[in-house]
C-alpha cells in the first residue's frame, strides 16, 4: 500500500493514499504547507523584511500574511485580494 503520512491537523491524522480512483486536487494546499515548513521559506523571506507596522494594530503577522498569499498564488488564485 502506497500512503504518505503527515503531520496532523487538529489532533486527526493525515495519510495520502494513491491508490484510489477518486482523488482530490486539494491535497496540493496540505502537500505545500509540509514542505514549507520542513524547508522554513517563508520564515527566511520574513526575517528580511522590516515590518514598520504599529504592533498595537496588527491582527496577522508578517508569516502569516505572506504564508496565505503564497498559497493562494500556489493553489491558483491570481492575486491576494480576491
Amino acid at each position: 500500500m502506497n500512503q504518505l503520512e503527515f503531520t496532523a491537523i487538529k489532533g486527526r491524522k493525515l495519510t495520502a493514499s494513491f491508490e484510489d480512483e477518486h482523488i482530490s486536487s486539494d491535497f496540493g494546499a496540505i502537500l505545500l504547507g509540509e514542505i514549507e515548513q520542513g524547508i522554513g521559506i517563508i520564515d527566511k523571506i520574513v526575517s528580511c523584511i522590516n515590518d514598520k507596522r504599529a504592533s498595537i494594530r496588527i491582527r496577522h503577522t508578517l508569516h502569516q500574511i505572506l504564508r496565505q498569499s503564497c498559497f493562494q498564488i500556489c493553489c491558483g488564485y491570481e492575486d491576494g485580494n480576491d
